[in-house]
């Protein structure tokens, strides 16, 4: 006998409970039923051949309201194929970067590989005007039509740097920066460096960090030394002299006695 029948209660709190507890158990067996449902379904997934085995198994106890039931009451399986999951090729996707980005980065690359003076300046509140005052300075050097003053995308030509051999001029490539370019031999135009390097360092919105020439890093010590250095023939000729200083001596010591005994020789005569 059920606890409502033990019990007097009014009609309609009587029906109400009768509907109530008819409610609870429609729910119950609703629940037990599905749960039936859902244990052959899951057992129908486990032994099939399919790839999707383990998917259909997350898939049927995630819709269960009673999971762990479903899942303690399965009954092992005797025996499971599980076929190799289908792999898909994959393409490596290249980066895309905005065209202003990629014209920067293959200008900056140009002038690193077909310069083979790059100098470094670090520039404070520079104007348009005063960038073009200084390229005009420079282009009225002889030689100054080849050389470059170019304001600089810190980023993109530090990412540039780090592709070549100088990526360790990385870290002086921060905030505003600008470089000067020139490809031009020292036996052409000898003074051209050293006056376009002096003529930036007297500004003083200007400061020199360093560069490369050739293939030779350089700091900021080096490339004042470097442009103070005469031209390649100017030290080609005191190399030379330098080496044959020795023998001038020598021979003028050699020949002193057959000129003192030919002037003897010649007083005597006389």
């Amino acid at each position: 006998m059920r606890l409502i029948d033990k019990v007097e209660y009014d009609a309609p709190t009587k029906i109400k409970l009768v509907l109530s507890q008819q409610l609870i158990e429609n729910i119950n067996k609703t629940h037990r039923y599905r749960e039936t449902i859902m244990t052959k379904q899951i057992s129908v997934a486990l032994n099939s051949n399919r790839n999707r085995n383990f998917y259909d198994l997350y898939v049927l106890i995630g819709q269960s309201p009673i999971s762990h039931a479903l899942v303690s009451n399965l009954k092992p399986v005797s025996r499971v194929t599980i076929s190799a999951p289908c792999t898909h090729a994959t393409t490596a996707v290249k980066a895309t970067h905005p065209p202003r980005r990629t014209f920067l980065h293959n200008k900056y690359s140009d002038i690193i590989k077909n310069n083979r003076a790059v100098f470094i300046f670090q520039h404070n509140n520079l104007t348009v005007k005063e960038f073009t005052q200084l390229r005009q300075e420079i282009g009225n050097f002889d030689g100054g039509a080849s050389t470059k003053l170019t304001v600089l995308r810190s980023g993109v030509f530090g990412a540039v740097l780090r592709e070549t051999k100088f990526a360790n001029l990385q870290p002086l490539v921060s905030g505003p920066t600008c470089a000067l370019t020139t490809n031009v031999a020292d036996s052409e135009y000898p003074e051209l460096m050293k006056k376009s390097v002096e003529l930036l360092a007297k500004n003083k919105k200007l400061l020199l960090l360093g560069g490369k020439l050739d293939s030779v890093l350089l700091t900021q010590s080096d490339v004042l030394k470097v442009v103070d250095l005469p031209s390649l023939d100017q030290l080609r000729a005191q190399v030379v002299g330098v080496i044959e200083a020795p023998a001038r001596k020598l021979l003028g010591t050699l020949e002193q006695p057959a000129s003192e005994l030919s002037s003897i020789l010649d007083r005597r005569i006389d």
